[in-house]
């Protein structure tokens, strides 16, 4: 595990760091999880080095701009009531992993269409031994789940209005959409409040106390709430 203390150069950003911003956001991470985020970071980056799962530009700012940007209070919050949850566009196991580690009451199913991600994102997940994952090489469009989902996640896939199409067949009755976005949505928001089964699309900013990267960069968590008529 690495070790150091927290500092504003994003570069210095590490477990201790992480834990100590978690902490301040009424977050708890406990020794246990952060080792194996810790873990989760190095099979990340060594993986990086061979096949394109992060942008190259910010894998020294790992702990910042993509474990912390899944970990948000936001997120966090959101989720609690979720049980079964996708991971749709999974990348490199990103939001998937990090939040199945803080969730391990939670089923967590990981998906990509690029079967070299899959390859990679299974080879951490069997490494890490995280029994609420799985991981599954479909298109979320394809996907055949034993049971529905109660939320599904994207971070930086596609519009909302897309996403919606795709997400709200895989969801229950109730469920959520949760999208890690940015910049002026507004046009994405009138086009996925037109999508049968959606009935709100909340905009959370993302507000975390000791870093301002998120606000200054405009980031923001798209919450859908997805409503089913079953008798329609």
């Amino acid at each position: 595990m690495n070790s150091g203390s927290p500092s504003g150069n994003a570069t210095s950003c590490d477990i201790t760091w992480l834990r100590s911003v978690l902490k301040d956001n009424a977050v708890i991470m406990t020794d246990a999880q952060a080792g194996l985020v810790a873990a989760y970071v190095d099979l990340l980056r060594e993986w990086n080095s061979r096949i394109n799962l992060v942008s190259r530009k910010t894998i020294d700012t790992v702990y910042r701009d993509h474990i912390l940007h899944c970990l948000v209070p936001q997120a966090i919050g959101a989720l609690r009531g979720a049980r079964r949850i996708v991971d749709a566009g999974t990348g490199g196991g990103l939001p998937g992993i990090p939040l199945a580690i803080m969730f391990p009451e939670k089923q967590f199913t990981l998906v990509d269409s690029v079967m070299k991600k899959c390859k990679a994102v299974r080879d951490m997940v069997e490494t890490l031994r995280l029994s609420n994952v799985e991981v599954r090489c479909a298109r979320l469009e394809e996907l055949s789940l034993r049971s529905r989902a109660d939320a599904v996640l994207f971070r930086a896939v596609a519009r909302l209005d897309v996403i919606a199409e795709w997400a709200v067949p895989v969801i229950g009755d109730q469920g959520i959409i949760v999208a890690w976005k940015g910049g002026d949505l507004s046009t994405e928001i009138a086009a996925a409040e037109k999508i049968e089964g959606v009935a709100s699309v909340r905009v959370l900013p993302l507000e975390v106390k000791g870093e301002t990267f998120f606000a200054d960069a405009e980031k923001v968590l798209c919450v859908i709430q997805v409503e089913k008529n079953p008798d329609a």
